[in-house]
């Protein structure tokens, strides 16, 4: 292993600033995570009204209506 390789993963390991650096790389990703987790369960709740509103617009009051006639 070349000596530059070998200081520059020494220096990788053992700097705090870099230690800060990979911090906030892991809080960007995370945030990221955070953001799609939160979309998606926005999105699966939206999906869930839009559905029982289509049921209930199709096929409990419709239903008994015909059956009225």
């Amino acid at each position: 292993m070349p000596k530059s390789l070998l200081n520059y993963c020494f220096h990788f390991m053992f700097d705090p600033s870099v230690d800060k650096l990979l911090n906030i790389v892991t809080n960007e990703i995370t945030r990221i995570n955070s953001v799609v987790l939160y979309f998606s369960i926005a999105s699966a709740v939206h999906l869930n009204i839009v559905w029982f509103d289509y049921i209930v617009a199709n096929y409990v009051t419709v239903i008994p209506h015909r059956a009225h006639r």
